[in-house]
C-alpha cells in the first residue's frame, strides 16, 4: 500500500520562505559568474543548498556518514532541483 510521506510539513516551508531573500541573492550572484556556495538547514535532514556550476535551487535530505570526523554531511537520492526559472 502506498504511505505518505509529507516532506514539507508547516516548518520547514516556513524554514525554507525565511531563506528566499538568500537564494535570490545567490541566483544574482551566480548569474554574474561570480562562485555561490549556500546551505541552509530548513528542519530535520532537509537542507536547500546552490553550488556553482550546477544553474539549479537543490532541496534534499542529507544524511551524516557514519564513520564521518567532521560532521560532514551528504546528500541523498531524495530530493528536487529546481532550475532557476522555476
Amino acid at each position: 500500500m502506498f504511505e505518505s510521506y509529507n516532506i514539507f510539513p508547516c516548518y520547514r516551508w516556513a524554514a525554507l520562505r525565511q531563506c528566499v531573500d538568500d537564494i535570490n541573492t545567490a541566483v544574482k550572484t551566480m548569474r554574474e559568474g561570480v562562485d555561490v556556495k549556500l546551505q541552509h538547514h530548513i528542519g530535520r535532514a532537509y537542507y536547500v543548498s546552490m553550488t556553482s556550476g550546477y544553474s539549479c535551487v537543490d532541496l534534499r535530505k542529507f544524511y551524516q556518514p557514519y564513520d564521518s570526523k567532521d560532521g560532514q554531511v551528504k546528500p541523498t537520492k531524495r530530493g528536487v532541483a529546481l532550475r532557476f526559472d522555476e
